[in-house]
C-alpha cells in the first residue's frame, strides 16, 4: 500500500513542477513587453491675472424724470402739448395769463426811455462844457502868451532905454565940459556972450534930455505897464477854473444819467422774467408723459403741470451691496443686457449714491445712449462685470487640480511621464484656478485621465485644451 502511495506521488510532484516552470516562462514573457501609456489631454500653465464674471440684474430709468412746475401762478390760457409728444428743450408747452406782468413791463420800458432822453441832454450839456472848456483854454493860451510878448517887449524897451540914457549921459558930459571951457574963456573975454550963452543953453538942453531919457527909463521899468495883461492872464485862468468846473459837473451828471438808464434797464429785465414765467416750456428734450391742466383751470408753483423723461439716454439702475460697491467707479465702462434686446450695450457708470437706502443697498446708476429708442423705462437691465480676482498668478484650468486627503497637486507631462506636482490653490473659479508651486510657465498639466495617474506613470497625449 505504501508503494502505491508512493508511486501515485511522483506523478503529482512532476505535475507541480511542471506547472512552475510554465509559469516561470509566462513571466518572462509579459516582463519583455513595454509598460502601459495613459491617454491624457493637456493645458498650457501661464502667468497672468485670474478674472470672474458679475451678474447684477437692476432696471432701466429715464435719463431724467422731471416734474414741469410753472414759475407763476395764473389761469392757464393756452396748452400746446399732449402725453406722448416729443419736445424740446425750451420748446413752449403751455401760457399763463400775464397781461398784468405785461402792462408791469411797458412801464418799465418807459422808463428806460425817459432816463435815455435824460442821458442824451447830459451828453449835450457835457459836449457843450467841453467846448466851454477848451474855449476858455485858448483864452487863457492867449493871455499867457500877449502877457509873453508884453514882457518880452519890455525889456526890450528897457535895454533901448538904457543904451539910450547912456548916450545922453554922455552928451550930458560932453555939454558940462564944453560950458566949462567956454565959461573960463568967456570969463577971459576971448569969447562972446553969446557964443557962453550957447554954451549954457546946450548943457541945459544936454541935461533935460538925459532926465528924460532917465524918466523914460525908470517908467519902462516899473510893473504898472504889464499889471492890465497880467491881469488878463489871471481872468482867463478863472475862466478855464470855471469852465473845468462846469464839465466836471456835466461829467457826473452822465454818470449818474448812464447809471439811471441802467437801473431801468434791469428793471425791465426783471420785468421781462417775470413776464417769462408765465410761459411754461421744456426743460429739457424729452417725452410728455403726462399733462396734469387744462386751459382755463388755475396753475401755480404748489403743483407740477406736466412730468417729461428723457429716453436718448436711459439708466440701467441696480441696488449693490457695499462689497459689491468696490466694482464701481465713476467713469467705468460697462456692458449691459436690456431684457428683449438681441445685443448687448455699453454705459459708462454715472452716479453712485453716497448713502444707503432703507433696505441697506447703494444705488448705482449707469448711463447707456438710446438714440435708436429701442431701450424702454421698466426693461429689466442686467450688468456684466468682469472682475479681477488674482494678479500676477500661475493660471492652470480648474480641471487639472485634484485634491485628495487633503493633498492638492496636479501632474505635469515632462519627458512623457506623468510628474505629481504639490501645489496651494489661491483662488478658485469655475473655469480657471490661481495656485503657487514648483510649476513653470508653459508646463503641460494634465486636465483629463489624471485621475487614473500615478507619479511617474507612461502618458500618451491625445488632446492639448488651449
Amino acid at each position: 500500500m505504501g508503494q502505491v502511495r508512493k508511486q501515485k506521488t511522483l506523478p503529482l510532484l512532476l505535475m507541480a513542477f511542471g506547472l512552475f516552470v510554465a509559469g516561470c516562462n509566462n513571466v518572462e514573457e509579459v516582463s519583455d513587453e513595454p509598460p502601459p501609456e495613459t491617454p491624457v489631454a493637456v493645458a498650457e500653465a501661464v502667468t497672468g491675472s485670474l478674472s470672474g464674471s458679475n451678474r447684477l440684474v437692476g432696471e432701466a430709468t429715464p435719463g431724467t424724470d422731471l416734474d414741469i412746475i410753472p414759475k407763476a401762478s395764473g389761469e392757464l390760457i393756452e396748452v400746446l402739448v399732449e402725453k406722448g409728444d416729443q419736445v424740446e428743450r425750451g420748446q413752449i408747452l403751455a401760457r399763463i395769463d400775464g397781461g398784468e406782468q405785461q402792462r408791469a413791463l411797458e412801464r418799465e420800458q418807459g422808463s428806460v426811455r425817459q432816463a435815455q432822453s435824460a442821458l442824451e441832454r447830459a451828453r449835450n450839456g457835457l459836449n457843450q462844457a467841453e467846448a466851454n472848456y477848451q474855449q476858455a483854454l485858448s483864452s487863457k493860451r492867449q493871455a499867457e502868451a500877449s502877457l509873453t510878448e508884453a514882457k518880452q517887449n519890455r525889456q526890450n524897451n528897457i535895454d533901448s532905454l538904457q543904451l539910450e540914457l547912456k548916450n545922453a549921459q554922455t552928451q550930458w558930459d560932453e555939454a558940462k565940459k564944453n560950458l566949462e571951457r567956454m565959461t573960463a574963456l568967456y570969463q577971459d573975454g576971448l569969447i562972446s556972450q553969446v557964443e557962453y550963452e550957447e554954451a549954457v543953453n546946450a548943457e541945459t538942453r544936454a541935461a533935460s534930455a538925459y532926465e528924460q531919457v532917465r524918466l523914460n527909463k525908470n517908467q519902462a521899468e516899473s510893473e504898472v505897464g504889464l499889471a492890465s495883461v497880467e491881469a488878463s492872464v489871471e481872468q482867463a485862468e478863472i475862466g478855464v477854473s470855471s469852465a473845468l468846473s462846469s464839465k466836471r459837473d456835466a461829467e457826473i451828471a452822465v454818470q449818474e444819467a448812464q447809471l439811471a438808464v441802467e437801473q431801468a434797464q434791469l428793471g425791465v429785465e426783471s420785468a421781462q422774467e417775470q413776464l417769462d414765467n408765465y410761459v411754461i416750456t421744456a426743460p429739457a428734450n424729452g417725452e410728455i408723459v403726462s399733462v396734469e391742466s387744462r386751459s382755463g383751470e388755475l396753475v401755480s408753483s404748489q403743483a407740477p403741470f406736466a412730468r417729461l423723461i428723457t429716453v436718448d439716454v436711459i439708466n440701467a439702475t441696480v441696488q449693490v451691496t457695499a462689497e459689491q460697491l468696490m466694482l464701481f467707479d465713476i467713469g467705468d465702462q460697462i456692458e449691459v443686457e436690456f431684457a428683449g434686446l438681441e445685443e448687448p450695450k455699453q454705459g459708462q457708470v454715472a452716479y453712485i449714491s453716497p448713502t444707503n437706502n432703507d433696505s441697506g443697498l447703494i444705488t448705482v446708476e449707469v448711463e447707456v445712449n438710446n438714440e435708436a429708442r429701442d431701450i424702454r423705462p421698466g426693461m429689466v437691465a442686467t450688468l456684466n462685470i468682469e472682475e479681477v480676482l488674482v494678479e500676477n498668478s500661475m493660471i492652470i484650468p480648474t480641471a487639472a487640480v485634484v485634491e485628495r486627503q487633503e493633498e492638492t497637486y496636479v501632474f505635469v507631462v515632462e519627458d512623457g511621464a506623468a510628474v505629481r506636482k504639490d501645489v496651494e490653490v489661491v483662488r478658485y473659479d469655475t473655469e480657471f484656478t490661481a495656485i503657487t508651486g514648483d510649476i513653470m510657465e508653459g508646463a503641460e498639466v494634465v486636465v483629463k485621465g489624471q485621475n487614473l495617474l500615478s507619479d511617474g506613470d507612461l502618458v500618451r497625449i491625445i488632446e492639448e485644451d488651449n
